[in-house]
């Protein structure tokens, strides 16, 4: 409901753009259980930013809106160039939304699947996150969905963590899971939790 079609007058044919609020939406870029991130320009920062839109808009449960307000806050939080780094949050005609640095690149799987790949950047990237990791665990944040999909590696080659979906807040009572739920994706998972 929030995303309106709207004229563009400055292409050829009067081609149209996708408004959500303020953002004009050029492109879906991912879509996981939680939400929809789009490619959006940001006119007051002047900028292209990755907008993720709660997927259950005004029908979200108490629950997943919970859920969707943690990972912006945690991944908010967090300051490290290996983080991805949120700009923005709220909602627009009652769908939750938060933005963040637009990360262009491939993900961690799609880079150790490449026919060329080098296990020893891999490893860099995987130690270089790991020190992204030490700075939320110490800041009180854990992640628990920590797999390659949520590992993009920018056109630059920095790797970036993303998708604080599952994030605990260690420093929240109010965000604490539930003893013995289980958090994250199987293939992923610590043994201890799985």
């Amino acid at each position: 409901k929030a995303l309106i079609l709207v004229p563009d007058n400055s292409g050829p044919g009067g081609l149209r753009k996708i408004q959500f609020g303020k953002y004009a939406i050029q492109a879906e870029i991912a879509r996981g259980g939680m939400g929809i991130v789009y490619k959006a320009d940001d006119p007051d920062l002047r900028r292209t930013v990755a907008l993720k839109v709660l997927i259950a808009g005004e029908g979200a449960t108490e629950e997943s809106i919970k859920r969707f307000i943690r990972e912006a806050r945690a991944a908010a939080r967090l300051k490290h160039p290996n983080i991805v780094q949120v700009y923005e949050a709220g909602t627009v005609e009652g769908q939750h939304f938060f933005t963040m640095d637009l990360i262009e690149g491939l993900d961690l799987a799609d880079l150790n699947a490449a026919p060329d790949r080098s296990v020893p950047q891999l490893l860099e990237w995987v130690h270089t996150v790991c020190g992204a990791l030490a700075v939320a665990h110490d800041a009180g944040i854990i992640h628990r969905d920590l797999k390659p999909q949520n590992i993009m590696v920018d056109q630059d080659g920095k790797p970036v963590l993303m998708d604080f979906g599952l994030a605990k807040d260690l420093t929240s009572v109010s965000l604490q899971s539930l003893s013995g739920a289980v958090m994250g994706t199987p293939a992923y998972m610590s043994p201890e939790q799985a």
